[in-house]
């Protein structure tokens, strides 16, 4: 169930004007992006946050070193 659907259930319980919204409770609801994103997008999606772990990997890695080497000097 949405969560549109939840507040609009809400507002219908407390509220005459509202309707309660009009959803089947056993038809399961299995789409969770309305359109489908390309696999291109996806793999540049997975490349990017690979890479960009990686970056904070290094800078962790500097920031760790510095603090490393202000500690024994």
């Amino acid at each position: 169930m949405l969560l549109r659907h939840r507040l609009q259930e809400w507002a219908a319980n407390r509220v005459t004007w509202v309707q309660y919204p009009g959803i089947d409770p056993f038809k399961r609801q299995t789409v969770f992006f309305r359109t489908a994103m390309p696999w291109e997008k996806r793999v540049g999606l997975v490349l990017f946050g690979v890479l960009a772990l990686g970056a904070c990997a290094l800078v962790l890695a500097f920031i760790g070193l510095l603090l490393w080497a202000l500690a024994t000097a």
